[in-house]
């Protein structure tokens, strides 16, 4: 029922104690029925008398409620158990709107636990509506504007299924109640606690304390979408970004503005507390490109926000963002541009925003687009101005300080705050704690090599540093020291340059993603200092853990090398276990070499000096090739008719060498330029090809798929005349394109 608003009962002394049984609901009050006799549904006290649940209970033997003279069924329940499950009935003898929540049995905006609340239909326990955390607690709340399934619910049997979703609740309510359609200008509640406002009415002006409105028509001006409008501010005042007629207001962008010399500059904005920089668009289709300009005035640099809504700032679908500077170098991107993106550090001059989109759904919508850049001062400048911060990088804005006297701070050494080139600042600049004197972290020395212990608190990571006096393969694991992971670790390698810089190297999360979350690095480096930082990914610390360090100094000529193993100097190459001297014909493509097939011999498309040879082929038949990585042989043919040419990548035997890729080549004047190529449609991984080609000069190039390696193949090439409509073909003889052969013979 809804709530009583009248006054307390006076008092002689001018006071206001409330009297139970004089028809007027007083807190402490929860219902007054103008007696004091209890067993009617108010007792003595004037606290509502509720049924109590009784157990067991199931679908099919539900507790039942009735309705009293004010369409309200309650009951109170008690959930004793994690699996407990209450089941409660009801019965509709017309359509009505539905409020079902349950709340403690003392306060209606508390809850003795989370509870879980579902409608289902009586007859075959079809969920209706269902809810776990209503507006006010974690207890559940169905209302006929949010739960379709309680508004207008037709006649018929009803059960409420209620259950825990922690353990044991205690004792809470359920309540059921019928609530009215409230007419235009009635007092309403923003969850439709005591009624929903009839159909073309909202509830409106809405106290943020109480949540009461009033029931107003809904359309322009009401804070809502509606259908025809690009944004509802909630009022109908000209100026604020959404016209009196809740069409969007400000500048607008000018087609074509599809690339970066036909941009549209950036407008004024009418919201200026979003950013000081706005603009409307619209795509005219998924391929269409909008393009506006953004200017960055002399003077400091700026970090720039930038975000694309629709008139009610939602997201309006998929819209992607790129900032790029004069020479269309990207600045920033986001492939997502509804969430607030930035680009930081951009110099004074033009810069220009590129929007996209693939969403149909998001062609022909209006989108508003706004920019607000923000200056980055140094030491000494305001930091309290809205359109200014200080630059990380070299200093921080006090803001313990009163607002008038706020000015940015250079970072120190010792300041408590992590500034530039440090990676830790423990308010001292003591060495020995951790945290050594010019606010690096100190590290562990691991130039010896071996198992290092070490543990991680919380949010710390720990740092080591090892020294190379000569070229060296390096690999760092982490584990437990046992060859078993204790957490998911992640590694960093950097090398110390002579001005204390770090260069980053090398990163490390998972040695295997599936089942090994540990870290390792496997590098070779050249000598120098180096640096590891040591990290639990997810930031939640490790109680223990080991760094191993092992340390492979290059070997030379003739000694011994491999994966596990040492690695060769320079000018040397790993073979066969042993360090040979690097150079023509060891299947490695080394500078100066424009192939490399792994042998000496000429005639098989790489010479005995490393120089590519180009196979004639014209004759047809079986010819050997040989390519390294990232490798090609090249087999030429002249036709003087047009013939269908069929070629097959192979080894020779029938079987196929590896994955490989055949591509075919016309001759323009001295060069080739690529016309068709063939990954499979040989044997297993191998390539096949069967084309009808016109007189000229043609090749095809052979490699390996991916780049890869092969290092032994042969590519067989044949020619057949091609005939008309009505002649034999087969092994002999191909059909003209767009023929086919059927039976031996030539048809359309």
């Amino acid at each position: 029922a809804a709530p009583d608003m009248a006054l307390p009962d006076a008092t002689p002394d001018g006071g206001a104690e409330p009297v139970c049984g004089d028809e007027r609901v007083d807190d402490p009050e929860t219902c007054d029925d103008g007696n004091t006799e209890p067993g009617d549904g108010c007792d003595a006290e004037c606290q509502l008398e509720r049924p109590v649940h009784v157990e067991p209970d199931a679908f099919d033997m539900p507790f039942e409620l009735a309705f009293d003279a004010d369409g309200v069924a309650e009951v109170a329940f008690d959930l004793d158990r994690a699996d407990d499950v209450d089941y409660f009935a009801f019965e509709l003898t017309e359509p009505a709107d539905l409020v079902i929540e349950t709340f403690a049995p003392d306060d209606r905006y508390g809850c003795a636990g989370d509870t879980l609340l579902a409608l289902l239909r009586g007859d075959d326990g079809q969920p209706l509506a269902e809810n776990d955390d209503g507006p006010f607690s974690l207890c559940s709340l169905l209302n006929p504007i949010d739960d379709a399934g309680v508004d207008g619910v037709a006649p018929g049997r009803y059960v409420v299924e209620v259950a825990a979703l922690a353990g044991d609740i205690g004792a809470n309510v359920l309540s059921i109640r019928v609530v009215p359609r409230l007419p235009e200008d009635a007092v309403c509640h923003d969850f439709a606690l005591d009624g929903r406002c009839e159909d073309e009415l909202r509830c409106l002006e809405v106290d943020e304390e109480t949540l009461l409105g009033v029931c107003r028509a809904a359309g322009c001006g009401d804070g809502f979408v509606d259908e025809g409008e690009e944004c509802d501010d909630g009022n109908r005042l000209d100026g604020d970004l959404c016209t009196p007629m809740c069409r969007l207001d400000g500048p607008e962008e000018v087609e074509p503005n599809d690339v970066r010399p036909q941009a549209t500059p950036l407008g004024d904005s009418r919201r200026p507390d979003i950013g000081p920089f706005q603009m409307l668009s619209r795509f005219g289709s998924v391929d269409d490109v909008d393009v506006f300009r953004l200017t960055v005035p002399p003077g400091d640099e700026v970090e720039v926000g930038l975000v694309t809504r629709d008139g009610f700032f939602n997201c309006p679908g998929v819209v992607s963002g790129r900032l790029l500077d004069g020479e269309g170098r990207v600045m920033a991107e986001a492939p997502i541009a509804c969430d607030v993106w930035f680009a930081d550090r951009l110099a004074p001059g033009d810069y220009f925003l590129e929007l996209r989109t693939d969403d149909p759904e998001v062609v022909g919508r209006r989108l508003l687009t706004f920019a607000a850049p923000t200056r980055l001062v140094g030491a000494g400048e305001d930091c309290a101005v809205v359109d200014a911060r200080c630059d990380p990088a070299i200093a921080y804005c006090p803001l313990d300080a009163p607002e008038a006297e706020r000015r940015c701070v250079a970072h120190v050494c010792g300041d408590s705050l992590l500034g530039p080139n440090e990676t830790c600042d423990d308010g001292n600049d003591e060495p020995g704690d951790g945290c050594g004197a010019d606010c690096r972290i100190e590290a562990t020395d691991i130039s010896a090599g071996g198992d290092f212990p070490s543990a991680l608190e919380p949010g710390e990571s720990d740092l080591f540093a090892f020294t190379l006096d000569a070229r060296s393969r390096v690999i760092l694991e982490t584990s437990d020291g046992l060859r078993r992971c204790p957490g998911d670790t992640l590694m960093r390698l950097a090398r110390v340059e002579f001005d204390e810089t770090r260069t980053p190297l090398a990163e490390s999360d998972d040695i295997d993603p599936d089942n090994n979350p540990c870290s390792r690095i496997d590098q070779i480096l050249s000598r120098g200092r180096y640096e590891v930082e040591v990290l639990e990914f997810f930031g939640e610390g490790l109680d223990a853990y080991v760094l191993s360090a092992r340390y492979e100094p290059e070997v030379g000529e003739g000694e011994a090398c491999g994966p596990q193993v040492a690695i060769c100097g320079p000018d040397l190459r790993c073979a066969e276990g042993l360090c040979v001297v690097a150079g023509c014909g060891d299947g490695v493509l080394d500078e100066g070499e424009a192939c490399d097939d792994g042998n000496l011999e000429d005639g098989d498309g790489c010479s005995s000096a490393c120089e590519e040879e180009d196979t004639d082929v014209t004759a047809g038949g079986t010819f050997p090739g040989g390519v390294a990585a990232n490798e090609r042989a090249y087999f030429v043919f002249t036709l003087d008719d047009t013939l269908r040419v069929d070629a097959e990548v192979g080894d020779g035997e029938g079987g196929c060498p590896g994955d490989s890729f055949l591509l075919l080549e016309r001759a323009l004047g001295d060069a080739f330029e690529a016309v068709q190529g063939a990954d499979d449609g040989g044997v297993d991984r191998c390539s096949a090809m069967s084309v009808q080609l016109n007189a000229g000069r043609w090749r095809f190039a052979v490699y390996g798929f991916g780049g890869v390696a092969l290092p032994d193949f042969t590519l067989t090439v044949g020619f057949r005349p091609v005939v008309d409509v009505g002649a034999a073909c087969g092994e002999a003889a191909a059909c003209l394109d767009g023929l086919t052969c059927e039976e031996g013979l030539c048809v359309r």
